[in-house]
């Protein structure tokens, strides 16, 4: 067994000394959901527990989307995945099924009485167990769902348990709204789920109308979506068509109109991110996020190598800020931030940059898309795009900068600023430019 499953699986037995007493005497029946690579290598998902029989294991569509081999850590070890089913056409909740019965017994459903205790999972793989605070009821896919404060940077799936070490619910949502705020199906609504009662397992709603056979396809950065050969239901004229995509890494959704006539337009991804697609026709002209159907497009963006083109270099980067009524183009090459702080990352008195110095050689002027990303210590991701251009005179020293304060306020507003490492990096075309590396304390 490698160390990095051995380290996984201290942190999940450690973390049984925080069950209420009644559980201590049991095997816990909490997983971590883990994606193992070729070479053994593991990175975590998200949380699971053990429902229904010994080999059934209930998490969300969030912590199953392995890049290699899907596993689940805990009582028994590391168990092998066989199968994995959607209870309902369109709930975030999944049945895992196990290649072997775990030696632990399934958790019973129990209920939203305080105190609650979320068990759960961080990027970093360190299982724990904490108080659910300022709990309240909150509506979500037509059913009032627990809103709570939990720890930041949690993987999807955690579960809250009750006194009993019963589930009292499980997360399926961050909340934008205040920090580290997460949105959980009760026990009520996960029994409904799981025994297919839920008004999820409807038709979509009238009007609406889910569209298949569009194709995705990654190059230079861009995910260009094509849905020419489409045949949408009648009233195409007057409807609204929209695409909606997730990113693996993150606990939201994006959305975006489209021009139906154009046969496709085009989105900027990541490298080595995973996307998740849905096109949605909708007759009445209202776009409709109630809920998501079962099937989705999946493409994954490749990894690709650092830009190296034209003898590219990037010979510095770093974070800069400067007050926030400067005007931009009046902005002198700014100092590095030497103290980043969440207080210097939340000032609204500053405005934030990214600071670049690269060298690279070029006969002719070049044009290049730019994205910019920050990485959470969770994971996940915020981002924007521009255009970056390549000049004859500045190649032996092209200084410049972009502002990235709305990236910080996106990461502040989902998963607020959590201690531990966050990347600021710019992409070329989809491959790497540069980035900076800082740490929270």
């Amino acid at each position: 067994m490698n160390k990095r499953i051995m380290a996984l699986l201290c942190a999940v037995l450690m973390a049984m000394v925080f069950l209420p007493a009644q559980a201590q005497e049991a095997l816990s029946p909490i997983y971590t959901m883990v994606s193992v690579d070729a070479r053994g290598g593991m990175t975590p998902l998200g949380t699971a527990v053990l429902v229904e029989d010994a080999a059934t294991l209930l998490t969300t569509i969030w912590a199953a989307q392995p890049d290699g081999q899907l596993m689940a850590v805990g009582s028994g070890g590391a168990l092998a995945v066989t199968e994995i089913r959607q209870p309902d056409g369109n709930s975030p909740l999944l049945r895992v099924t196990l290649a072997q019965p775990s030696p632990a017994q399934p958790a019973e459903l129990g209920t939203a009485e305080e105190p609650l205790i979320i068990r759960g999972v961080t990027a970093e793989g360190a299982a724990f167990s904490a108080p659910a605070r300022h709990v309240t009821i909150t509506p979500l896919d037509g059913a009032s769902c627990l809103l709570y404060t939990g720890i930041a940077g949690t993987l999807p799936g955690a579960v809250l348990t009750d006194a009993q070490g019963n589930i009292a619910g499980m997360a399926v949502a961050t909340y934008t709204e205040g920090v580290h705020r997460y949105v959980a199906y009760t026990a009520e609504k996960i029994g409904a789920v799981l025994r297919g009662e839920t008004a999820r397992n409807a038709p979509a709603a009238e009007g609406i109308n889910w569209l298949n056979g569009f194709t995705a396809a990654v190059e230079h950065g861009m995910m260009t979506v094509d849905w020419s050969g489409v045949v949408p239901a009648e009233g195409a004229a007057d409807s609204a068509f929209t695409l909606f995509w997730v990113d693996g890494a993150n606990g939201y959704y994006t959305y975006a109109p489209l021009d139906w006539a154009e046969g496709s337009a085009e989105v900027s991804v990541l490298p080595g991110h995973t996307y998740l697609m849905w096109l949605q026709q909708s007759m009445t002209g209202e776009v409709d996020t109630s809920s998501f159907p079962q099937a989705a497009l999946i493409t994954e963006a490749p990894a690709t190598p650092p830009f190296t083109a034209m003898d590219f270099v990037n010979a510095a980067s770093c974070l800069a800020c400067t007050d926030a009524a400067a005007e931009p183009e009046n902005l002198d090459l700014l100092s590095p931030m030497e103290d980043i702080t969440a207080a210097s990352l939340q000032d609204e008195g500053l405005r934030l940059y990214l600071q670049v110095t690269n060298t690279y050689h070029t006969q002719q002027e070049r044009e290049a898309l730019l994205t910019v990303a920050l990485t959470a210590p969770d994971g996940s991701c915020y981002w924007d795009t521009d255009g970056y251009v390549f000049l004859p005179e500045l190649g032996e020293n092209d200084s410049w900068f972009v502002e990235v304060t709305a990236l910080f306020r996106d990461c502040e507003q989902f998963t607020g600023f959590v201690p531990g490492p966050y990347t600021l990096a710019y992409y070329l075309d989809g491959q790497l430019g540069g980035e900076v590396v800082f740490a929270l304390q």
